[in-house]
């Protein structure tokens, strides 16, 4: 414990030199018991220029997660590390619990939070995409279910496991301690299922046969290789979102592109099974992504590679008012750009850049 206090105290002295602001993000989870836990997380760039991620909470929390029970929790985080001033963003799963608790605690806190806590609100990238696919996946519930009855039985005893590896190691497959099946609410656990399933189609074929289940038809396999493919395209955004380790912001506006670029691909619109789900996805990415927190898009700008064209061609795009976008953006990043200057001129250090007019 004393060693934890003095960690602490070391965390939070660091926290006060900071010259840039702090981002939170901060998860519920409910346990068994009902039980619920909230865990924030800070993410910071030191005085030399380094990402830094710390664990500054995990505590319990009231259950049912009420919106009075997030805001208490993030906010009494924020008064006991001293942040209230330095937080810049705060990203929460899309649940309408979270967006109350933001809005009560810009209510609350907003005069003394850093630009007055305009774009404080970040919605978690990985989390609506999550929604996007449970949606489209809902809309086709018994499309790979065949497959998935396969691998019920499989699992369902360690002895119709052996069975199966004894048929795997027959037909020259790398025995499994056990195959993936599907779980409610993670769309990525039917993609991983599938990616085993797929792998061991003829192991498993073969088993139902000589164990007599009812086996999937090839019909049923070009379900699952199609909704698998699909799938795959997702399961590479939401890695690229939930990288921790590196900064992400700036590539937000070029993943969006690509999962709409995925959801109006006429190959796979072309798919019946695909292209209902794929129309669901589309009216969720419109709803959620159309119009993005302005801080995401001022990353984009200071990107490089992309500036402000790529934002202006991400609005061309999808069909936004372009040049009203791109003055919303201009007055924005004019007005971040001041109150940073102000910052560094508090911290007696000179600032030789300006923006453009």
């Amino acid at each position: 414990m004393l060693l934890y206090e003095e960690k602490k105290l070391q965390l939070i002295e660091q926290f006060t030199k900071l010259k840039s602001h702090v981002s939170l993000t901060a998860d519920l989870w409910s346990s068994n018991q009902n039980l619920g836990y909230l865990g924030v997380t800070t993410h910071f760039i030191s005085e030399d220029f380094e990402l830094h991620k710390k664990i500054i909470a995990f505590k319990k929390i009231s259950f049912p997660h009420t919106s009075y029970a997030v805001q208490d929790g993030i906010t009494s985080c924020l008064l006991e590390w001293g942040l209230v001033g330095d937080l810049f963003t705060l990203t929460l799963d899309n649940a309408s619990v979270n967006n109350r608790a933001m809005k009560d605690m810009r209510d609350a806190l907003g005069s003394q939070m850093f630009f007055s806590d305009e774009h404080l609100h970040v919605r978690c990238s990985s989390h609506v995409l999550n929604i996007m696919v449970q949606a489209g996946l809902k809309v086709i519930p018994n499309a790979v279910g065949k497959v998935e009855d396969i691998i019920k039985v499989v699992i369902s005893t360690p002895s119709r496991l052996q069975i199966f590896n004894s048929i795997v190691q027959t037909l020259g497959l790398r025995s499994k301690s056990g195959l993936i099946l599907d779980v409610p609410h993670h769309w990525n656990a039917t993609y991983d299922m599938l990616n085993e399933a797929l792998k061991y189609k003829a192991a498993l074929n073969r088993y139902a046969v000589e164990q007599h289940h009812e086996c999937p038809t090839e019909e049923d396999w070009s379900k699952a290789e199609a909704l698998h493919g699909f799938l795959h395209e997702f399961s590479d955004a939401t890695k690229a979102f939930s990288a921790d380790r590196h900064p992400t912001a700036h590539l937000f506006l070029k993943m969006l592109l690509v999962i709409r670029g995925v959801l109006l691909d006429e190959n796979y619109n072309s798919n019946e099974l695909l292209n209902e789900m794929a129309n669901v996805m589309y009216t969720k990415f419109e709803k959620y992504w159309i119009n993005p927190n302005i801080v995401l898009l001022i990353a984009a700008v200071l990107d490089p590679s992309m500036k402000t064209k790529f934002v202006k061609f991400y609005f061309y795009t999808v069909g936004e008012n372009v040049d009203m976008k791109m003055r919303e953006l201009k007055r924005y990043s004019k007005k971040y750009y001041l109150e940073y200057k102000k910052i560094m001129r508090s911290h007696s250090l000179h600032v030789f850049i300006t923006p453009d007019d």
